[in-house]
């Protein structure tokens, strides 16, 4: 399920995709590793994190997935938003732990980082390439929160303006929104709920938001 784009291209696909409509001063390769459970300080490099689930060939994500394509793209993404609503209860973890998809299902339960790397999981057996999903640890613009948050974003390689193709932010946690592609408005930081990004990862590389 590996993807064919060079790698010296990935960091340009992935600026060109985010600066479109977001002032960023750009990424550079940024080896990140995260807690998959703060309890016992156990850590994995987050790309590593996924590949590991995308390798397994799970027959269960694999079922599941197929059942969720649609027409396009666009709409298979929505149709895995909408299953992961439907069937995974939001629940806090008791410090930070990160559960792979598989795990999630049996749960029925996760919080935004469980709930939004299953997306990213099902959308890759779905057959979503792999730079079309950029998952990130963001600053959301609630006062109230001042943890990081896990999200998800989705490059629709369709224009719907005639113009260019866009980024989407897709959240089973936070500013939740089922609504198609086609008739969304592109991901823009500050008009999305989200103030800041600091990391960006998918299956293949990690990335740091220069001067995050």
């Amino acid at each position: 399920m590996k993807d064919i784009i060079r790698d010296d291209m990935r960091k340009e696909v992935l600026e060109l995709q985010f600066n479109q409509v977001n002032k960023i001063d750009g990424f550079i390769n940024y080896y990140l590793t995260w807690f998959l459970d703060s309890r016992f300080k156990i850590t994995e490099e987050v790309t590593e994190f996924l590949n590991k689930q995308i390798r397994a060939d799970n027959q269960t994500l694999q079922s599941i997935a197929d059942k969720l394509k649609g027409k396009n793209p666009d709409e298979t993404i929505i149709n895995i938003l909408n299953y992961v609503l439907k069937n995974i209860t939001y629940r806090s973890d008791i410090g930070e732990q990160w559960y792979y998809a598989t795990q999630i299902l049996r749960r029925r339960n996760d919080d935004c980082d469980g709930m939004n790397s299953l997306i990213y999981v099902l959308a890759r057996y779905a057959g979503i390439p792999s730079y079309n999903l950029y998952c990130g640890i963001v600053d959301t613009a609630d006062p109230d929160d001042d943890l990081d948050h896990f999200t998800l974003f989705y490059w629709s390689t369709k224009s719907y303006d005639g113009k260019a193709t866009y980024l989407y932010n897709i959240d089973a946690t936070y500013q939740i929104n089922t609504t198609p592609i086609k008739d969304r408005l592109p991901f823009q930081i500050d008009k999305n709920g989200i103030a800041k990004i600091f990391y960006l990862f998918n299956e293949e590389d990690s990335w740091k938001v220069k001067n995050s």
